[in-house]
């Protein structure tokens, strides 16, 4: 065989393999379901009895608010960006 071509097949071969081993591990994700959960990675303070929320609109975050279950929970990312005073 000629050497382009043992190249191509190995080039071939290292693209089969990782497109196989990216599959299995994005299914290995799907089957535990975590995807689910929007907020699976978000830090959760321990703020309590307050009955008001200002926002300060700034291009550098967006704000949600859902009713629901009580907590304040912030990405990992804002944490140095969002203060909270009671």
């Amino acid at each position: 065989m000629k050497t382009s071509t043992v190249l191509l097949l190995t080039a071939f071969l290292i693209l089969l393999g990782s497109l196989a081993a990216y599959n299995m591990a994005l299914k290995n994700e799907y089957n535990k379901g975590t995807y689910k959960d929007p907020y699976h990675n978000y830090i959760t303070l321990n703020y309590r009895d307050f009955d008001q929320v200002e926002i300060n609109p700034a291009t550098e975050m967006n704000v949600k608010i859902k009713a629901g279950p009580f907590s304040v929970q912030v990405h990992p990312h804002a944490t140095d960006l969002v203060k909270i005073k009671k």
